[in-house]
């Protein structure tokens, strides 16, 4: 399991501009992934793949899915929850 810890924003700031993310990987480096390459990762049935993100206070978690539409770009996003504070969004940008 990863752990996203930033995201970088092009052309807005919903979850489809989010355009690459810095995460930490199991032996504690930080790496960056572009989107697309997040959502191959994240789609790969082969193997047990997953990300998350924690809120600021680390009390509450997310899981990231990944969004696939007809005629555009796929893209990443947490888990819908009751609180905006566990999410992408809510990560620093870079």
């Amino acid at each position: 399991m990863i752990e996203i810890v930033k995201r970088h924003m092009v052309g807005g700031q919903q979850y489809e501009h989010i355009a690459k993310v810095k995460y930490v990987n199991a032996a504690g480096e930080e790496k960056e992934a572009t989107r697309q390459a997040m959502v191959d990762w994240l789609g790969d049935k082969t193997k047990t793949n997953r990300a998350i993100v924690y809120s600021r206070d680390r009390k509450r978690s997310s899981y990231v899915e990944v969004v696939h539409r007809t005629g555009a770009p796929d893209y990443i996003r947490t888990f819908p929850d009751s609180t905006g504070t566990d999410n992408l969004l809510a990560l620093d940008t870079y």
